[in-house]
């Protein structure tokens, strides 16, 4: 069994080294079958043993990938420039995203706005019941209001067989 490089890996390596990029296409397309074989298992070899690097590469616009060699130095340089560019597309979709979240909760509170014509800063207080006389229910609204605080306040909605329905919501002063 032989120890050295066969004869297809140093055909990649030199290939490497005149390209001043540093790199080479592993398979062209006009390759035959026997040969492209023989190179992609060379390619494999090189880059398990750390003498090259094997990449997936897009090719331009193109929805088809090419493996391509690289040197261990262009390798690094090229996944640095891979990484830099996935983080500023992920960067670019949160940036979109958070717009279409904010697009959302507008249409949102304009809607909201249309059927109440208050916006978000509403607070829905719901009292299973109260009883006593009309001074101790306004006392008791009167405590509710006091915990709320100065920048809220208490509307009646209406009554409707003896139950009144309020509404607390944040004065906008």
């Amino acid at each position: 069994m032989s120890k050295g490089l066969g004869k297809v890996e140093r055909e990649l390596l030199h290939e490497i080294e005149i390209n001043p990029l540093e790199r080479t296409v592993v398979v062209s397309f006009d390759m035959d079958a026997t040969k492209a074989e023989a190179r992609r298992r060379a390619a494999r070899s090189l880059d398990r043993k750390g003498l090259a690097a094997l990449r997936k590469t897009g090719w331009g616009g193109d929805r088809r990938r090419k493996s391509m060699l690289f040197s261990v130095k262009a390798a690094e340089e090229w996944d640095a420039k891979t990484a830099r560019k996935n983080a500023e597309k992920a960067g670019e979709k949160r940036r979109e995203a958070a717009l279409e979240e904010l697009k959302a909760r507008r249409a949102v509170q304009s809607s909201n706005e249309g059927k109440t014509g208050h916006d978000q800063s509403v607070l829905r207080i719901s009292i299973a019941r109260v009883s006593g006389d009309p001074l101790a229910a306004d006392l008791f609204l009167s405590e509710i209001e006091a915990a709320l605080g100065d920048s809220w306040h208490l509307d009646v909605l209406g009554e409707y067989n003896g139950a009144v329905q309020i509404r607390a919501a944040i004065d906008e002063k």
